[in-house]
């Protein structure tokens, strides 16, 4: 037979196989091998390793399961498969991202929660501050020439007012401190 027409034999389509299935490793490692070709990827590695099975079922024509280097290549193709099993439950564990309303809402929660427990800022002066009763902090403001809605601006942290509000209380408060650390009469019950 001349090399064209057993060239155009070998052309002619072939009957077709009918396609096995693969077990779930082979499906695995065929993942593995298709995601990832560069040499810092698990696939890099697999593909060597079956290179290397290969070599040694047609060079040296030895059964696959006496040769010792077959069998390191199937313990780390498993190693390879756990890890990359593990890495898409990984991934799977991932929740994602909260979007942005409910970060707005988680956000406007927590500026209420300080609000309502009075620790906005972590330090004496804000402690003290909302230690005090309502009304009485409210008299210190009136005290002091501060106006408006006093229920609000008594509900404040301490160290979110400016600057010359911070002061005249802290003076109006040194200066109650002093008048009021003699009183006995009018603080006893009887």
């Amino acid at each position: 037979m001349n090399a064209p027409l057993r060239n155009a034999l070998v052309m002619l389509p072939q009957p077709a196989a009918e396609p096995q299935p693969l077990l779930p490793g082979a499906v695995e490692l065929l993942r593995i091998t298709g995601e990832e070709w560069f040499p810092p990827f698990p696939g890099y590695r697999v593909v060597q390793l079956l290179e290397n099975l290969l070599s040694i079922v047609k060079d040296k024509q030895i059964p696959m399961h006496t040769s010792k280097a077959a069998m390191r290549a199937f313990a780390e193709l498993d190693v390879i498969l756990r890890d990359a099993a593990d890495l898409e439950d990984r991934k799977k564990d991932r929740t994602a991202p909260p979007s942005n309303a409910v970060r707005a809402k988680l956000y406007s929660l927590r500026k209420e929660f300080r609000r309502k427990t009075g620790r906005g800022y972590i330090d004496a002066e804000n402690s003290e501050w909302h230690a005090m009763p309502m009304r009485i902090r409210m008299a210190l403001l009136l005290l002091c020439g501060i106006d408006g809605d006093l229920d609000a601006l008594a509900g404040r942290d301490f160290q979110a007012m400016p600057p010359p509000e911070r002061k005249a209380i802290k003076t109006e408060v040194r200066l109650a401190k002093n008048h009021f650390a003699g009183v006995r009469a009018l603080a006893s019950v009887w």
